[in-house]
């Protein structure tokens, strides 16, 4: 089918420590984050909901996340839906899952003791995004000296 499109982009917090586990030479990164939106009624009454999603991610930019997010950590994503059937409950249960494609950790800039580790974070998304785009692109890896 032509002309579809299945994004997602979310900006919301963990719910607990992203679960990290290796396949292979693969590495898969697991998490839950919590969304939340407000509104007046028309009742004048203020609502807030929240929605919680599951998350997963492959590879280097992966391994970061598990490495450096914790609950609670504020974080942008960028994927695709994903259904499946949990055949595990009783009756079986039609899940979904966003399959990530581009995350980063966004929030408050870390203190001076923890200025390195999020230097050493960044360079990992950076080369992470590098080798996403060089594979997509057939191309060479950009110069990052420059920036």
């Amino acid at each position: 089918m032509s002309g579809s499109v299945n994004r997602v982009t979310l900006l919301g917090r963990l719910g607990a420590d992203p679960e990290v586990s290796r396949h292979g030479d693969r590495v898969r990164v697991t998490w839950s984050m919590a969304t939340s939106r407000s509104w007046v009624t028309m009742n004048g009454e203020r609502e807030e909901r929240t929605e919680w999603h599951r998350c997963v991610q492959w590879g280097p930019a992966a391994e970061a996340i598990g490495r450096w997010a914790h609950k609670g950590r504020e974080l942008y994503v960028e994927g695709a839906l994903e259904y499946y059937v949990d055949e595990s409950t009783d009756p079986p249960r039609k899940l979904v899952t966003i399959v990530v494609q581009r995350s980063v950790l966004v929030g408050p800039k870390p203190n001076k003791s923890h200025d390195e580790r999020a230097r050493e974070a960044l360079k990992e998304f950076q080369d992470a995004e590098d080798a996403r785009d060089s594979r997509s692109a057939g191309r060479s890896r950009p110069d990052r000296s420059r920036r």
